[in-house]
């Protein structure tokens, strides 16, 4: 067919460039899809997580006539000398809560990676792990990972779900080399 073995093998080299590049556009693409996929469920939980605790400060807030913040320091407050899990997962959602106040994100996220670490709170770790594993600029993957995994570790099906998408997205070699 070729004259030449020179031009085979440039050939043949092309070739396999070629299929190389293909393989790896399909590969950005499905991961581009996975990381999507992480994100819009990600958003969703975190949403209901807030959505779900926002309207009991606005009630006790606007109940007693002081502001949310305020609000949500007393709740805190009763709800740490309760000192029970159902409390202390209670405590986690209001924590994230006060995420999305203003400037507040960092010191939430710190927050629950806290209340994880001191009282080995597993729905503050988990939340933990998908607040830093957003977008925003308190985002550190591989420190979400790490709690993501551990949560599953201990059982919890949301976050091996997560922690399964998670690695989809980032890629369990490239979150290990970094």
């Amino acid at each position: 067919m070729f004259r030449k073995p020179k031009t085979a093998l440039f050939m043949i080299a092309i070739a396999w460039g070629l299929g190389a590049a293909l393989i790896g556009a399909a590969s950005a693409s499905a991961q581009s899809r996975d990381c999507q996929r992480y994100e819009a469920e990600r958003a969703q939980y975190v949403a209901a997580a807030i959505n779900g605790i926002s309207p009991h400060v606005q009630a006790m807030a606007s109940q007693r006539g002081i502001a949310p913040e305020v609000a949500t320091f007393y709740w805190a407050g009763a709800l740490i000398q309760a000192n029970d899990t159902g409390s202390r997962n209670t405590l986690a959602d209001l924590t994230l809560a006060s995420s999305t106040w203003p400037g507040q994100s960092g010191r939430a996220y710190e927050a629950l990676e806290r209340m994880y670490a001191e009282h080995r709170n597993l729905r503050a770790g988990f939340l933990a792990g998908l607040a830093l594993s957003g977008q925003d600029g308190n985002a550190d993957p591989i420190r979400a990972r790490a709690y993501l995994a551990e949560i599953a570790r201990e059982g919890r099906p949301e976050a091996q779900a997560f922690l399964a998408l998670f690695d989809a997205c980032h890629g369990s070699r490239r979150m290990a080399m970094n």
